[in-house]
């Protein structure tokens, strides 16, 4: 019963954050100026927060990226004259999110009493090894994302992050 009443709030969290995300881009598209920049901000502090409300997990990342990057899909979709604005800002607030929560998390690690890190040698050493693979991340939430979306939208973001990423290789640096 607890765990169904935490998946079911997980759910609800989710939904919430979908709609943040999309009153956010449309609100950017609506002001009209500066849309990739804004949106970079924008879903950096999004994503920064929701990552930061937990402990940081592949699972939790995989399920937060994939709500925000559907909710950018969707919009992109319905406006195809702004859709790679709307993606590349996408990607590029969610690279910069999750370098600074690895990061942060890495700062907290410095600092954990070893008395600590022994009692929880088990869970830290899977924290480790899953963020140790993050360059395998957005090929499982793409994976994820093509049975829902358009091909060629999908197409478009893998590419788009390809030269996010590329300019981002401190993702890769930061998570080994």
């Amino acid at each position: 019963e607890k765990l169904h009443q935490v998946k079911l709030q997980s759910i609800d969290l989710l939904e919430i954050l979908e709609e943040i995300t999309e009153s956010a881009i449309i609100t950017t598209l609506e002001k009209g100026s500066d849309i990739e920049e804004t949106l970079e901000e924008i879903i950096k502090e999004i994503t920064f927060e929701s990552l930061n409300a937990n402990v940081l997990n592949a699972v939790r990342i995989r399920r937060i990226l994939a709500s925000i990057l559907q909710t950018s899909l969707g919009i992109a979709e319905a406006t195809p004259n702004q859709a790679e604005t709307i993606l590349r800002g996408t990607l590029k607030g969610i690279h910069t999110a999750l370098i600074k929560s690895i990061e942060k998390f890495r700062q907290y690690l410095l600092y954990v009493p070893e008395e600590v890190k022994a009692l929880y040698r088990d869970e830290y050493k899977t924290i480790e090894l899953e963020l140790d693979n993050v360059d395998t991340l957005f090929t499982q939430i793409f994976h994820g994302l093509r049975s829902h979306n358009n091909a060629a939208m999908i197409q478009k973001l893998e590419q788009l992050n390809e030269e996010v990423a590329t300019s981002s290789d401190e993702l890769n640096r930061l998570s080994q």
